[in-house]
Parts: structure tokens; C-alpha cells; sequence
């Protein structure tokens, strides 16, 4: 059996063939649907069936749905490359962009969903660490370090959410 430590709580551990289905049924079925009153049940419930357990054991796995979120964001930051350290800055901001766009278009929800969690997981700290690091190697201040990869996230973000969802078509434009 392999195991993957996800979710807020570091150290938590959680089955990874449970997991894998969590990521699938999360990209074929709408969460936000399950977001209005009594949805977390709903959640759960479906989830549940999704995977073939019942819904009491999913609580040995994961507290709730925004566990279950917090984990699916933390998959997803995994694939997006980072540079070694050393690597010269601007290169590395870019090579991280057009990998994390690549991350996104493959993963079409993941980008707005990225940007909507309050919470910080010890996988997403990594990640932000390093960037960080490259900056600082690069000659940043922290606070222009800081300054920086904030701007370039808000840029890249935004960009891949315009990228996903504005229009395309002739047809669609039209209705602009």
C-alpha cells in the first residue's frame, strides 16, 4: 500500500488509491455544485459512492472538502517544475510560468481553485520557498523577493484564467 502525505495537517497520511479517484471525480464532477447548503454532505456522499466505500470511512482519510481541496492543489503544485537553485532568476521565473500554464491547461479547474484557498500546505510553502530562493540567489531584497513573486503569480494566473475561460469562438464573441 503507498502513501502520500497531503492536506493541512502535516504528517497526515492518506491512501493513495483512495486519493487517485478523488482527483478524477473532482475533474469529472463540479465541486462548486456541491458549495450551497447541504452540499458538503451531498460531497461526501458522492464521493463516497464515486469510490465505492462508504461515506463515515472517507473521515479516515480526510477531515472534510476542503482537505480534500487543499490535497488536490498540493498534487498539482507537485508537477509544476522548479528550477534548482542557482538557476539565474528571470530564466527560472520563466521555465516555472510556462510550466505551471502547461500544469493548468492539463488541469483546467486547478488555476482558479489555486488562487481561492486560504489555507498554506506545507507542499505549497515548498514551493513558494524556492521560488523565493531563486529570487534572493537572483539578488532580491525579502521584501522585493516577496514583491515579486506575487506580482508574477497575479500575472501568470490571471493570464491562464482568461486563457481558460473567455471566449473563443466567432459565435461566442459575439455575445461579449
Amino acid at each position: 500500500m503507498l502513501l502520500f502525505t497531503v492536506g493541512p495537517a502535516v504528517g497526515m497520511l492518506i491512501n493513495i488509491a483512495l486519493y487517485l479517484p478523488f482527483v478524477v471525480f473532482l475533474i469529472v464532477v463540479p465541486y462548486s455544485g456541491h458549495s450551497r447548503a447541504g452540499g458538503a454532505t451531498r460531497f461526501r456522499l458522492t464521493l463516497a459512492q464515486t469510490l465505492g466505500v462508504e461515506a463515515m470511512s472517507l473521515y479516515k482519510h480526510v477531515a472534510n472538502k476542503d482537505e480534500v481541496l487543499d490535497g488536490l492543489i498540493d498534487l498539482v503544485v507537485a508537477e509544476i517544475d522548479v528550477p534548482p537553485l542557482g538557476t539565474e532568476w528571470r530564466h527560472a521565473m520563466r521555465v516555472r510560468a510556462m510550466s505551471a500554464r502547461q500544469v493548468c491547461l492539463r488541469h483546467r479547474w486547478a488555476a482558479l481553485l489555486m488562487e481561492s484557498r486560504l489555507s498554506q500546505s506545507p507542499a505549497r510553502l515548498q514551493y513558494a520557498d524556492a521560488m523565493l530562493g531563486l529570487l534572493r540567489c537572483g539578488g532580491f531584497t525579502v521584501p522585493l523577493a516577496y514583491r515579486a513573486f506575487v506580482i508574477i503569480d497575479s500575472y501568470l494566473y490571471g493570464y491562464i484564467m482568461q486563457e481558460l475561460h473567455w471566449p473563443r469562438e466567432e459565435a461566442e464573441m459575439s455575445q461579449v
